[in-house]
C-alpha cells in the first residue's frame, strides 16, 4: 500500500510542477518579463522530486 501512496504523490507532484512551469512560461509570454528565479527552481524541484519518487517505487 505505501508504494501506491508514493506513486499517487509522485504523479500529482509531476502534474502540479508541469502546470506551474506552463504558467510561468505563459506569464513570461504575456508580460514580456521573467518571473523570479526561485519560482522556476521550485517548479523544477517539484517535477524532479516526483520523478525520483517514481524511480524509488520501481526499484
Amino acid at each position: 500500500m505505501p508504494e501506491l501512496i508514493k506513486l499517487i504523490v509522485a504523479v500529482t507532484s509531476i502534474t502540479l510542477g508541469s502546470i506551474l512551469i506552463g504558467l510561468l512560461i505563459l506569464i513570461k509570454e504575456l508580460t514580456g518579463r521573467l518571473t523570479p528565479l526561485w519560482l522556476w527552481i521550485f517548479s523544477i524541484c517539484v517535477v524532479c522530486g516526483g520523478v525520483h519518487l517514481i524511480f524509488a517505487v520501481k526499484i
